[in-house]
């Protein structure tokens, strides 16, 4: 990382002044470098916040279980206090009821499964 070396040089260059083990020929030479890291820094940092965010695609919404997408045909359930999780996990014998809120699991969620079949399609 760019900042960590700056970090770094600077520090090394403080230390060989403490010390005085070095000639004024190498400080100039560190403090140069420093400089010419710091102006790349800054480069950097304007490029970072002067550009547009790029137009990422949405993601689709993720089974908080698995971390799998809701990527359509998947059929997505939910419990009655709407917490979803998806159909193999909703399967799995371990989970009988939410692992959110522990309440029972009441169906489908057909509205959500048809919006993000939408969403697919365009």
């Amino acid at each position: 990382c760019l900042k960590q070396d700056i970090i770094n040089s600077v520090v090394s260059l403080k230390d060989s002044l403490v010390v005085g083990n070095t000639s004024s020929r190498s400080n100039l030479s560190a403090i140069s470098e420093i400089q010419l890291q710091l102006e790349m820094l800054q480069d950097s940092v304007l490029t970072a916040v002067s550009s547009p965010p790029s137009a990422a695609m949405p993601s689709y919404p993720e089974c908080p279980y698995c971390m799998e997408e809701f990527v359509p045909p998947a059929k997505i359930l939910q419990c009655l206090s709407g917490h979803l999780i998806c159909e193999s996990c909703k399967s799995k014998p371990a989970i009988t009821n939410c692992p959110s809120c522990h309440q029972q699991f009441c169906g489908r969620n057909r509205g959500l499964e048809t919006f993000l079949q939408k969403f697919k399609d365009g």
